[in-house]
């Protein structure tokens, strides 16, 4: 992946939080910044782990949480389990169809990790994410 070297002006309450979130975590503040973009932003690493999530700062996490599994990923699935059902599946296509279902199943696993994380932490997540409580 190419880099883009980038000046940007933050809040010093901002860059503080990512001081004192690398303190904790033996990270620099520039590399807490980097991460937290990238989780806001790019695609997040498919190793990461139950422990690195539970290190991410609280906007990090409601970011994986509100992070929608790839719409390109999501229409091959469906095609792939469509020819399944049509019995035209080939064997290529079914190994692409368990690839993209261990990545629904991780992307599932980080963001649980990531409410389970926020709801320890005394977050409200039912109702931020308008979730009915039984």
């Amino acid at each position: 992946m190419t880099q883009q070297l980038v000046t940007l002006q933050i809040p010093q309450e901002i860059y503080e939080r990512a001081r004192e979130i690398g303190e904790a975590s033996d990270l620099s503040a520039e590399q807490v910044l980097l991460d937290g973009l990238t989780t806001l932003y790019g695609d997040l690493p498919k190793d990461l782990s139950e422990e690195a999530i539970t290190r991410l700062s609280d906007e990090q996490l409601w970011a994986l949480v509100k992070r929608p599994f790839a719409i390109a990923q999501r229409m091959r699935m469906r095609e792939l389990t469509a020819l399944g059902k049509a019995g035209q599946l080939s064997e290529s296509g079914q190994v692409e169809l368990e690839e993209l279902l261990d990545e629904l199943d991780e992307y599932t696993l980080q963001r649980t990790t990531a409410l389970v994380t926020l709801k320890e932490r005394g977050h409200e997540v039912e109702a931020r994410l308008g979730w009915r409580k039984r």
